[in-house]
């Protein structure tokens, strides 16, 4: 990351909610005028959800990185650069979304989500131990992220949350589709 994000370059919550819109992901509402133009580097954009004072576009890195696999790079450069609670959130978040999309692998897929598995960047930092047991492995994670945070909130809860909505909504979008072209739309 060539420069350091800071409350001063880092982008408003209202252009985050619009830029993930323009990336395809509808986790929070948004105001076209709000829209980021030229788009944010992706460094930029992960740095800026990972620092938000609001808590849904923090959680809105899952999504970004189920999603977009390819941000995946940003966040380890990301994370080098940060420091605090938005490094806490950047790299728990990131790992949450690895073990969110081996969870629900084949609901993804069958939504044309399909992507090669986002690696492990951070579990050896944050103690993870070694294990085929997703949902064993998010309860550690959880209970890490708890203790790296100061705050122990239902961190799992979250994470599954984050992925559940992003999941349901490309449901809704691709019946809402098929809708369409029954009612002759295409």
């Amino acid at each position: 990351m060539g420069t350091r994000i800071t409350d001063d370059t880092r982008l408003s919550d209202a252009a985050l909610a619009a830029e993930l819109d323009r990336l395809g992901i509808a986790f929070v509402a948004f105001s076209v005028k709000d829209r980021p133009y030229p788009p944010p580097a992706p460094d930029t954009l992960v740095a800026s959800l990972a620092m938000s004072g609001e808590a849904r576009l923090r959680m809105a890195l899952i999504p970004l990185f189920l999603a977009l696999p390819d941000y995946a790079c940003s966040a380890t450069r990301v994370a080098d650069a940060l420091s605090g609670q938005g490094r806490v959130t950047l790299i728990c978040y990131y790992t949450a979304s690895m073990l969110l999309q081996r969870k629900y692998t084949r609901r993804l897929v069958r939504l044309g989500v399909e992507h090669a598995p986002l690696p492990d960047r951070f579990g050896p930092e944050l103690a993870l131990p070694p294990s085929d047991d997703v949902d064993f492995t998010l309860v550690r994670l959880a209970e890490r992220h708890a203790e790296l945070s100061g705050r122990p909130l239902n961190w799992r809860g979250t994470y599954e949350q984050a992925a559940k909505r992003f999941i349901q909504r490309l449901e809704w979008e691709a019946k809402q589709a098929v809708s369409f072209c029954f009612a002759g739309g295409l």
